[in-house]
């Protein structure tokens, strides 16, 4: 699975495809980036 999700300790989830930030949902909310990410810290 190419998918990598992130869970912080708000609740706060990010998705990855193949290092690449596509979504981050924040309290429900969703915003949508287009970078990549070196390295996810949370």
């Amino acid at each position: 699975m190419s998918d990598v999700y992130f869970i912080d300790d708000k609740e706060n989830v990010a998705v990855f495809e193949n290092g690449v930030l596509v979504s981050f949902f924040k309290n429900g909310g969703p915003l949508f980036y287009g970078f990549k990410l070196r390295r996810a810290v949370f």
